[in-house]
């Protein structure tokens, strides 16, 4: 977390990064290390770990979500969804450009690869595939939600409002 905030005090001071994409940043690495720390970091090694590790059935948490009803599972589908939301809302105010919404996909999903590699590595966690594409999906729901919030803004800017 600390080396995410030096590096975007010094892009800052350099003159590569605004205010805003200095506190986008402070912003990312604080989610960064709230999410390791949840996913990986937080959890005990299981010992009894050696079987079921992978899930690698695409959708199957919505399979088992509907189909038996089983609402643990909708939480932590929702969980997983909600998790990079913020993720897919502030990259982009640190990127600005024109292919920064694709590179916000990419690197969640990237991220999300990373995460579920280590839990399967420390034996923390499932692998799952699911947790992958959800992942991914809050990112994709950020931008939106990012796209969303910069038009309204650009019309208040517009009209002489902000």
């Amino acid at each position: 977390m600390s080396a995410g905030i030096v590096f975007s005090v010094l892009m800052y001071k350099k003159g590569r990064f605004d205010k805003c994409q200095l506190a986008a940043c402070i912003v990312l690495s604080v989610w960064g290390a709230l999410v390791l720390l949840l996913t990986v970091l937080g959890r005990r090694m299981n010992r009894s770990y050696i079987e079921n590790n992978c899930n690698l059935e695409l959708f199957s948490c919505y399979k088992r979500s509907f189909i038996n009803g089983n609402t643990a599972i909708l939480y932590s589908t929702l969980q997983n969804i909600a998790m990079f939301v913020p993720f897919g809302f502030v990259l982009p105010v640190i990127l600005n450009n024109k292919h920064r919404f694709i590179v916000t996909l990419i690197i969640s999903f990237v991220l999300s690869l990373f995460i579920e590699t280590c839990q399967l590595l420390l034996k923390s966690g499932i692998f799952e595939l699911d947790d992958l594409f959800n992942n991914t999906l809050g990112a994709l729901i950020g931008i939106m939600l990012f796209c969303c919030f910069s038009k309204v803004l650009n019309l208040i800017r517009k009209r002489g409002k902000l």
